[in-house]
């Protein structure tokens, strides 16, 4: 079964203990989910109505649909964080990457459709994309959203517009009649930029800089371009919102794909010359066009991963329907002449194919007339065929980029379409080819041990995925990761080599989106800089705070809180005197910073500790680089702010230390409880309930693997420790909160540990007490007063098992 979410299954609750919780917080999960709404008899309309707009699709000759569209859950949430952009952090340069088939097109549309009339007259709206199919596939998409066949013009190719205040445009032909001169910067309300992340190139980049709407959309399912460059410098940061690939898998937005790596014993790349992060493309092309040894290989291959049902020497003529990635247009009709000669319908598609023929073709594989299409990078993105339900890719592909775009060709959903069968031909690499940036690209999650996933067979995929690799292809990909990973320094060195002046830490790593935590608990920010190179900053021989602390400030995102830990770097000796003894944040900045209490520093005063900080130049510089760094990854300054007495910003991430310094249990004297799970502020009342989601034996005792889980955005149970019973003081705390009047406050983190670095705790606000049952643990379910956010959900779902 590769659908739906049903179980049947029979557990004994007293010998299967924890699989039976499992199950129940599991079933819990889906009936709180908001994917899921109640069904009664007077809803049977309204479900057919949904059946039949789930099989709409936009086409030329449109024919309105007589009911209104909605979003589907996915992009109901996309556009909720789409407003909390604009409203709330008032950013109006929105970037959405949303993976193939989440209907970008459609979030744009209901985005448009709910913006204020000006003068009884929608916005003015330019959607700008670089193909007339897209271009047309969104027109109809929008007149469908607004229930207004006439909505919208055209201007591309010979068609030109009656009227230009809702147009839809191709970027060359925006340029070509220099539209940014007959119409002044503010002509539209709102610009929309499909495929934004074509955004560097110069044909794009002189409307983005002449432009000025009220509001500019991106949209786009990689915003990493395939020079390594981002689009996101073009818009405010962090991105709007995001559903990357594993999590649309995850949701069953897309098709599930099964991928097989092949050992391919007939080329090996790793002879071959590298420049610029890509193979040499004549010798790539030279060792793999006109390979008998290879042609006969892929053959062989297709017969085995897609074999007919009643002959073992043959394919699945009647249901493959594939598209194989090719390195040039003289290796895709090679191949098309062999697969013909072998009696397997195929033919090849390049840039000068005439557009019938491309058109043709596609008909014809969906029809299965034909098996194969044989392309270079014809259809790397913008134009889907949903039947697909094959992917070859038959050269090494370099960019992640393009591996995910070419991926995405064939994980639309289509009638009977089960998975979709991806063949990776894998040969001897070059030692600075990355499989580790593909494969961790089809994880959920932000974390993953590479190696652990594939000697364990990949048990984080989305449901429904499988991957599997023969002997050879195995070898090679788990030498070329632990290479990859044994050779950082290589790495960041090679990273730097595209630089003449050393970049800012938040240039860098923007570029190269490497992880700052990782980056920073190996070598502090100047250092890196001295290892490539490109400065020399004098040694301090003073005391200096830990390594790990610059790592910790990367991970600081209250907006407050980095204001005054950049002040106290800044500030004049006087300032920082007065700055010290008048804020709340002294205690909190200085466990950052430090993470020991002073006696074990030398330290008597906080301004001492800040002063011997200041003096060294060296560390205070990469500071200010890494709270620049920081900013850009803050909270909306404004959100409304949980009451002083919480004395955290809602959704901002803390270590332990500098929460019970926030609270006065830790000072420049004493540096306060850690490693427990509860702290209980007599004189205010409070409870502080520090959870990890993640339990890793390996970091928790049999005491401490607490059963902690969210079951939506607002439901948290809880598992008190495992010496608190109900008719303790604490257990009676617990259930009688309310009329007690003790707060309960929540700090959560999704794993105890990012690579070295211990990770720092997400402030989820106060609760309230619904229910409680067991004891010793007791477990008890709360509801937050604020809702988390859609990822710290799914991240915590991914780590507790629920997704």
């Amino acid at each position: 079964m590769t659908s739906g979410l049903e179980w049947t299954v029979k557990l004994p609750k007293p010998e299967l203990p924890d699989l039976f919780r499992r199950c129940e917080a599991q079933f819990e999960s889906y009936w709180e989910a908001a994917s899921f709404s109640s069904y009664s008899e007077g809803d049977f309309e309204y479900l057919v109505k949904s059946t039949k707009s789930e099989r709409y699709t936009p086409s030329e000759g449109i024919n309105l649909t007589p009911f209104e569209l909605r979003p589907h859950e996915h992009q109901k949430i996309v556009l909720s964080e789409l407003h909390e952009a604009r409203e709330d952090r008032e950013h109006f340069r929105n970037l959405v990457v949303a993976a193939t088939g989440t209907g970008k097109t459609m979030i744009a549309a209901f985005d448009y459709k709910r913006l204020p009339l000006q003068l009884g007259k929608r916005p003015k709206l330019l959607f700008l994309a670089h193909r007339k199919e897209i271009l047309r596939q969104a027109r109809d998409s929008f007149r469908h959203v607004l229930s207004d066949g006439n909505f919208g013009d055209e201007l591309y190719g010979g068609k030109v517009p009656e009227n230009y205040d809702h147009l839809f445009c191709s970027v060359s032909s925006f340029n070509s009649r220099q539209l940014t001169s007959r119409f002044s910067e503010d002509r539209w309300d709102i610009v929309i930029l499909d495929e934004a992340h074509h955004g560097k190139a110069a044909s794009y980049k002189e409307i983005l800089t002449k432009l000025s709407p009220k509001i500019l959309l991106g949209l786009t399912a990689t915003p990493e371009r395939t020079d390594g460059s981002s689009i996101a410098e073009d818009f405010d940061t962090p991105l709007a919102s995001e559903i990357r690939l594993p999590d649309a898998l995850e949701q069953k937005l897309l098709c599930p794909f099964h991928y097989y790596a092949v050992s391919d014993h007939t080329v090996d790349f790793s002879r071959l010359s590298w420049r610029q992060g890509k193979y040499d493309s004549a010798e790539l092309s030279k060792i793999i066009t006109g390979n008998r040894a290879r042609i006969e290989l892929i053959i062989k291959k297709i017969v085995e991963y897609f074999p007919a049902p009643l002959d073992p020497n043959d394919f699945d003529r009647e249901q493959v329907k594939a598209i194989g990635f090719c390195v040039s247009q003289e290796h895709a009709h090679e191949l098309a002449n062999e697969f013909n000669s072998a009696n397997i319908p195929a033919i090849a598609l390049d840039a000068n194919t005439p557009a019938e023929v491309r058109d043709n073709a596609r008909h014809r594989l969906t029809n299965g007339e034909i098996n194969f299409i044989f392309t270079v990078d014809l259809f790397n993105e913008g134009i889907d065929i949903p039947a697909v339900n094959g992917i070859l890719f038959l050269r090494p592909t370099e960019s992640h980029v393009i591996y995910q775009q070419q991926l995405g060709r064939g994980l639309r959903n289509y009638d009977d379409k089960d998975q979709l069968i991806v063949l990776d031909f894998v040969g001897a690499a070059h030692k600075n080819f990355r499989f580790d940036l593909r494969l961790k690209s089809l994880l959920p999650g932000k974390r993953h041990n590479l190696q652990k996933e594939i000697t364990q067979g990949f048990p984080h995929l989305p449901a429904g995925c499988y991957i599997s690799f023969e002997k050879t292809a195995k070898e090679t990909i788990l030498n070329n990761i632990r290479q990859t990973y044994k050779n950082i320094d290589n790495r960041i060195i090679d990273a730097f080599s595209a630089y003449s002046t050393p970049p800012s830490f938040t240039e860098f790593i923007q570029a190269t989106k490497e992880s700052p935590a990782e980056l920073l608990t190996k070598r502090s920010w100047s250092s890196w800089k001295e290892l490539a190179k490109l400065t020399t900053v004098p040694f301090y021989e003073g005391k200096s705070p830990e390594l790990n602390s610059l790592a910790r400030a990367s991970m600081t995102n209250d907006p407050e809180y980095l204001n005054f830990l950049i002040r106290l770097i800044e500030a004049d000796e006087t300032s920082l005197k007065q700055l010290l003894i008048g804020s709340k944040y002294t205690a909190s900045a200085y466990y950052l910073l430090w993470n020991k209490k002073g006696a074990d520093l030398g330290f008597k005063s906080y301004l001492q500790a800040f002063k011997q900080l200041r003096s060294n130049l060296r560390y205070s510089s990469d500071l200010l680089e890494i709270l620049g760094y920081a900013r850009t990854q803050q909270l909306p300054t404004k959100l409304e702010k949980p009451p002083e007495t919480h004395r955290l910003r809602l959704h901002a991430n803390y270590t332990m230390r500098e929460v019970t310094a926030a609270f006065g249990r830790a000072d420049v004297v004493t540096s306060g409880p850690t490693g427990t799970g509860v702290v209980h502020i007599e004189d205010s009342k409070t409870y502080l309930h520090f959870v990890t989601f993640e339990k890793n034996e390996k970091l928790f005792s049999e005491s401490t693997m607490y059963r902690d889980y969210l079951s939506s955005r607002t439901t948290l149970h809880w598992e008190s420790q495992s010496s608190t019973s109900q008719h303790s003081p604490t257990g009676q705390n617990y259930i009688h909160q309310k009329r007690r009047g003790y707060t309960i406050l929540v700090l959560a983190r999704i794993r105890k540990t990012e690579g070295k670095l211990t990770s720092p705790f997400t402030f989820l606000g106060s609760t309230q007490f619904i229910s409680a049952h067991g004891d010793r643990p007791i477990s008890i379910i709360y509801e937050l007063d604020c809702p988390v956010s859609h990822n710290f959900f799914h991240e915590a779902k991914i780590a507790t098992g629920l997704s």
